[in-house]
């Protein structure tokens, strides 16, 4: 019973650390000099920079619109109108970078077998832990995607719905 509870008490000191590790954007490793390896990690960590930056960009309006949906009948239409096709021009952004990853992802378990192959075994461990970590930094920029399109819909909604009452048109937010 004492072994139980000493593993219990230490998984709840690690568990904040391993939740927190999970959201931290994972660090760009350096080239290893095989030029497949080291594109598809540049590529990948181009993207989680790409989202990351997104999201910021997401959250700014986000905080924006926050500001004034309690009162949002005292925003004025052109406020509503410029924040919608904000979200409209992020949105579009957020499915150039959805398909990028999704391109990225295809290759990514196929390139971790030729990691493996990759000569001196030294170089190759180091192939194998780049392409791991471009895969994780893919997944980081999935998770944020699927953040922001959360955000982006439901400020879209928002916004679109005063904007109707007020008999403005309103271009359909897709997701």
């Amino acid at each position: 019973m004492k072994s139980l509870k000493v593993t219990l008490f230490a998984f709840l000191i690690v568990l904040p650390f391993l939740l927190q590790a999970q959201s931290d954007k994972p660090k760009r490793p350096d080239n290893i000099s095989v030029s497949n390896i080291d594109d598809f990690k540049n590529n990948a960590f181009d993207i989680s920079d790409q989202s990351a930056s997104l999201k910021t960009d997401v959250n700014k309006i986000d905080s924006e619109i926050k500001n004034y949906s309690g009162a949002m009948n005292t925003a004025s239409v052109q406020k509503l109108t410029s924040d919608y096709k904000t979200i409209l021009d992020l949105n579009k952004s957020t499915k150039t970078l959805k398909g990028k990853i999704g391109q990225l992802q295809e290759v990514s378990q196929k390139l971790l077998g030729e990691a493996k192959e990759v000569t001196p075994k030294m170089k190759s461990m180091s192939a194998v832990s780049n392409t791991n970590k471009a895969i994780s930094g893919l997944d980081y920029s999935r998770k944020n995607i699927t953040d922001i399109i959360s955000l982006l819909k439901n400020n879209a909604t928002l916004l679109s719905t005063e904007l109707k009452k007020r008999g403005e048109a309103v271009e359909e937010f897709v997701e």
